[in-house]
């Protein structure tokens, strides 16, 4: 049985507030107008979707810190 690959979600701000945003995707998965409230749904969004990392950004877009969730392939562990 092969592995899934794991999905990538990164929580950014936007002009009106927060979202979550899976990597590729063109539309916004979440949205929420407090940072708090946004990690909460993406925390959700990846343990549902497991093997999940979420990427946290600061509001200068920086990346903060990374959490993933359920388990990684050896040959896809991100850097």
């Amino acid at each position: 049985m092969s592995e899934m690959k794991p999905t990538t979600y990164h929580v950014t701000f936007v002009e009106d507030g927060w979202v979550v945003t899976a990597e590729g995707a063109t539309r916004h998965t979440a949205k929420a107008p407090t940072k708090a409230l946004t990690l909460d749904m993406a925390r959700r969004i990846a343990r549902d979707s497991k093997p999940a990392r979420v990427i946290v950004h600061a509001m200068d877009g920086r990346i903060q810190y990374e959490r993933r969730y359920g388990r990684w392939p050896l040959s896809d562990t991100p850097e």
